[in-house]
């Protein structure tokens, strides 16, 4: 049976629920822990910023008074980049490369395969 992972008291629901499910599936060096709880408080404020934005408008009035996006909308942009780049440097991604590139290497031996027969081998 597994240890019950706890919730980080500086993190709201979002952070929270990636935090127990990392953790729960890995096991994480202190500087690696360092940085999970950074990715889980850019989820917090991306949430934040979703909960803003329902109450806002898309274009605003810029200076000018031009249409302009919201800026809210750039901050979403740059942190949810940020929580991708992080989530690359995790390799959580690699499980699932792993096994599309089984899929892909099957398919390409099918294929070799069926070259084969067709053409009788040469």
């Amino acid at each position: 049976m597994s240890e019950r992972i706890e919730k980080h008291p500086e993190l709201g629901f979002a952070g929270n629920a990636f935090w127990v499910a990392v953790l729960t599936d890995f096991d994480l060096r202190t500087d690696e822990r360092h940085l999970l709880y950074r990715m889980c408080k850019l989820l917090d404020h991306l949430d934040a910023l979703d909960e803003e934005l329902k109450e806002q408008p898309y274009l605003v009035e810029g200076s000018m008074g031009q249409l302009r996006t919201n800026p809210i909308l750039a901050e979403v942009t740059s942190l949810t980049r940020a929580f991708a780049s992080l989530h690359r440097q995790f390799g959580f991604d690699a499980a699932d490369d792993d096994e599309r590139n089984e899929g892909i290497a099957k398919s390409n031996a099918g294929r070799k395969l069926a070259l084969v027969r067709h053409h009788g081998g040469r």
